[in-house]
Order: C-alpha cells, then structure tokens, then sequence
C-alpha cells in the first residue's frame, strides 16, 4: 500500500511544482502556529472557538489552552508537510490536516455572528478589521493538490 504513494518534488511535469508550494504551506502553518502561543493569539480566536460547532468544545482548556492545541496541531500539520517531502504518507496526512484545518477555519466566517459583513458591493464579502486570519481558496486548493498527487498513482 504505502508504495502507491506519491510525492510531489520527486515527480516530472507540473508536480514539481507542488513541491514548491508544499514548502510555501509550511511556512505559512509555521506562522499561524506559533502565533497561537502569544496572549493576542489567543484572545482574538476565542470569540471564533466559542461559536464553532467543531471546535468549542476546545473552551474545556481555557482560552490560552485552545489556543495551544491549535498552535500545536497547525505546527504538527507543517511537520508533516515538510516530511512529506521525503515520505509520501506523511505528505498525504499532512495534507488532509491542512484540509481539516482549512475547513475549520472557513467554518469560523459562517458561525460566528458578525464575523462576515455581506455587501451588495463590487466586494461581496468584507472581512472586518477583527478577522486576522482569512483562509481562501487556493490555499485549499493547493493542500487538496498535494493530498490527491501524495495519494494518487504514480505517474513518473
């Protein structure tokens, strides 16, 4: 089984490509979770955690304690990306916690009240100011990317 896995920087054509933006992702996991063990971090994800469906039950750790586990969960998806790029299961897990966390996220925007200010402007969706962090569709895309080419057959 595991040899019908796949990693990306290893392949030809377009693939390499993802291997790029693998290291791009990881960088930017990197960020966000070290972000979440700062006091600011923490405080302006709570109103967010506490609204979710998926993820209030995390308040069971307190406001710093949520924010922790998803320091630790978005820095343990970057380490698997980046060994993904040696040892394709990892590459696919990390790439579905990054769906996951995505996901996640962009649940955020839909079930935290005044979260999102619909407009009938030019720019239907404006972000207000508190919302730091808007999760957008390439990044989804590109984990997606990378989750089908780790899974995928090879085609090298």
């Amino acid at each position: 089984m595991i040899k019908d896995f796949n990693v990306s920087e290893k392949g030809h054509g377009s693939y390499w490509l993802l291997g790029i933006l693998r290291w791009v992702m990881v960088l930017i996991f990197i960020s966000f979770g070290i972000q979440k063990f700062t006091p600011q971090s923490a405080d302006s994800i709570a109103l967010y955690i506490s609204n979710s469906p998926f993820v209030s039950w995390l308040s069971i750790f307190g406001i710093r304690g949520e924010a922790y586990l998803l320091g630790i969960i978005e820095l343990t998806t970057a380490t698997l990306l980046a060994a993904g790029a040696f040892i394709p299961i990892l590459s696919a897990l990390g790439s579905l916690m990054g769906i996951g966390t995505f996901a996640i996220t962009w649940s955020f925007f839909f079930t935290t009240p005044g979260a999102v200010k619909w407009s009938l402007s030019t720019d239907p969706i404006a972000w207000n100011e508190g919302s730091r962090r808007s999760p957008n569709g390439v990044s989804l895309m590109l984990r997606a990317g990378l989750s089908k080419r780790s899974i995928g057959p090879s085609r090298m």
